[in-house]
């Protein structure tokens, strides 16, 4: 009697174990999924903010182009 309840206890412990290892790798392909979700995410995000910093860079210079005085040249 306490040989089959203790390989029963055994193949119920066997069971969480499987069923726990076999989670964490589930867990770890949806870490990688979404890592590289947020890394292209990211990426794209740099990109675009690169594209309106040099967009705003050539507006400032276009400005600064048409004959706007600078305060350095008003005191002259």
């Amino acid at each position: 009697m306490s040989t089959e309840s203790n390989n029963i206890a055994e193949l119920f412990l066997l069971l969480i174990f499987i069923m726990a290892w076999i989670l964490s790798i589930i867990m770890l392909a949806f870490n990688g999924i979404i890592s590289y979700g947020i890394t292209k995410e990211h990426r794209i995000f740099i990109k675009q903010a690169s594209q309106a910093s040099i967009r705003h860079e050539v507006q400032s210079d276009l400005l600064l182009n048409i004959g706007i005085p600078l305060e350095s040249s008003k005191d002259k």
